[in-house]
């Protein structure tokens, strides 16, 4: 088994190539924060998603704004084959504190938001417990 380093960046910005029109009768805009204790069906940020991944493979909205937190492409425990897979015509933003009613009121410098290829968040320095962490963590095939 090859050695995997961590994988982990910080989201202030992914646009992926394609239009973005608005569909009439398709909510524009897909919520996520970990933290939120409603519906979890990303239409607020009350109900947001507790996960990114869950957003992407929703397939609605042409934009997902992420609340500050660390996001991993699987749960502890899960296959490290999982990835952030981006879709054609969607926009990705990090840095929300998750009250947000309007894209520029986000501070990405103040509300982190970090992908990271860690799942079960235990790495240390030296490369030791890096074995489970994802094989890549974010693709855009056919973007």
């Amino acid at each position: 088994m090859r050695g995997k380093r961590v994988c982990q960046s910080v989201l202030l910005l992914v646009a992926v190539a394609g239009g973005f029109a608005a569909t009439p009768g398709i909510a524009q805009i897909v919520y996520v924060n970990r933290d939120a204790a409603g519906g979890n069906t990303g239409v607020d940020w009350a109900n947001a998603y507790n996960s990114l991944q869950t957003a992407l493979q929703s397939g609605w909205g042409i934009e997902i704004w992420v609340a500050q937190g660390i996001y991993t492409p699987a749960p502890p425990g899960g296959s490290a084959a999982e990835t952030f897979a981006l879709r054609d015509g969607l926009a990705v933003y990090g840095g929300f504190a998750g009250n947000e009613t309007q894209r520029d009121q986000r501070d990405p410098s103040l509300n982190v938001t970090t992908l990271s290829g860690d799942l079960n968040g235990y790495d240390l320095p030296g490369w030791v417990n890096m074995s489970e962490n994802s094989d890549n963590l974010v693709t855009a095939s056919g973007v």
